[in-house]
């Protein structure tokens, strides 16, 4: 007579809730399990992630004429947060982020983007999303600083900016080669330009 045993345990329903806290950034998550009604359960953790709850600048990085305030970040953290001020007419060149998930947020000036094959424009108030392994890269325009904040995850982003701006100038190809390398990153064109026909796109 053949044994009856239980099905196996499935954990097929995860919830994962962020709260910024007064002193910390609480990452709450709560699985199921189901499949097997006689052991169906919900477990909850609990784990500070990050030192503190209204975020300030811990750290700043500068590159490619992008100055970067790290406001959260760290292998700890669940994203990267930055705000960004980039000079006029530079910007991050061409690139891949193989691993991250990208939003950025314009908050003062007009940017030029490249998300794909797609060059356009942002001003302030807009929102642009960019997913892992897309091609990307955005520059000034106006003769004017432009601002924006960047959120990225799962954070690495900062220690990208950071491990960038602590090469010497001016960049040796080998040494931003290895930079990239190491946190899944891809450099693959220029900067941005937008035609001026195209710049009130």
């Amino acid at each position: 007579m053949s044994e009856s045993r239980a099905p196996p345990r499935q954990y097929d329903h995860e919830l994962m809730r962020i709260y910024g806290t007064d002193d910390g950034i609480l990452i709450e998550s709560e699985t199921t399990v189901t499949n097997n009604p006689s052991t169906d359960a919900t477990f909850s953790s609990a784990t500070k992630r990050a030192a503190a709850g209204r975020l300030s600048v811990n750290a700043v990085a500068s590159f490619a004429g992008i100055t970067a305030e790290i406001l959260l970040g760290g292998d700890q953290a669940p994203m990267t947060v930055m705000s960004m001020t980039i000079t006029p007419g530079q910007g991050a060149p061409a690139h891949i982020s193989f691993s991250e998930d990208k939003v950025f947020v314009i908050i003062d000036g007009r940017l030029a983007f490249l998300v794909n094959e797609d060059r356009f424009t942002a001003s302030a108030g807009e929102h642009i999303f960019v997913a892992r392994g897309v091609t990307h890269s955005f520059s000034a325009l106006d003769g004017i600083p432009a601002r924006m904040t960047l959120v990225a995850t799962p954070a690495r982003h900062d220690r990208f900016f950071l491990a960038m701006s602590d090469l010497p100038m001016p960049h040796n190809p080998d040494a931003v080669q290895r930079v990239c390398a190491q946190f899944d990153q891809a450099i693959t064109g220029p900067v941005v330009t937008i035609p001026g026909s195209l710049q009130d796109r």
